[in-house]
């Protein structure tokens, strides 16, 4: 559950966002560089396109959890 608030909200979506990338950019990394032996400019395209689809998701996943929290605290108050 994310702390009270905006600054709760936005850290546990930035956290979620972050660390999800992050893990992806290690499971490419590990395989296209360790297993398939593929680098240079394909990882370049698996970098910035996964940071694009960060990018266009985080403002949709914010939007959701923001309205899912408020339904639940607006059931909770009734």
């Amino acid at each position: 559950m994310p702390g009270p608030g905006w600054p709760g909200l936005i850290r546990q979506v930035l956290g979620t966002a972050v660390g999800g990338y992050v893990l992806l950019m290690a499971v490419v990394v590990g395989y296209y560089h360790g297993v398939a032996r593929m680098g240079g400019r394909f990882l370049t395209s698996a970098f910035t396109g996964s940071a694009l689809l960060v990018g266009i998701a985080v403002p949709v996943f914010f939007t959701a959890s923001w309205l899912t929290e408020r339904q639940r605290r607006k059931r909770a108050s009734e």
